[in-house]
């Protein structure tokens, strides 16, 4: 339904509803679902997957993902840190991504 919301209301002073405004629904998604905004959402994943399915550690948590780099660390207050960091920046990720802009 974005494609819908940008052809009723296109950013940057489009006429809505036009030609103008069918090519920016169409392509000003893709900053939201494309390649490069799930770059971000997977970078955190590949250490974690690493962690669970080849070295068979059973927690999804970051900061034991993060026991080769940080040895004891990683069950100290440097690893509930990162544990903390982690969840919120993924809060305010996913709060952004489904932010509006009320006009």
């Amino acid at each position: 339904m974005e494609w819908a919301y940008y052809y009723t209301a296109p950013p940057f002073g489009a006429e809505p509803k036009t030609t103008a405004a069918a090519d920016w629904a169409s392509t000003y998604g893709l900053f939201h679902w494309g390649f490069s905004s799930w770059v971000l959402y997977c970078l955190p994943a590949l250490p974690i997957a690493y962690n669970l399915y080849v070295r068979k550690n059973p927690s999804v948590k970051l900061s034991s993902a993060c026991e080769g780099v940080l040895k004891k660390g990683a069950n100290s207050w440097v690893g509930k840190a990162i544990d903390v960091f982690f969840m919120v920046g993924l809060v305010g990720g996913i709060g952004a991504a489904l932010g509006k802009d009320f006009r």
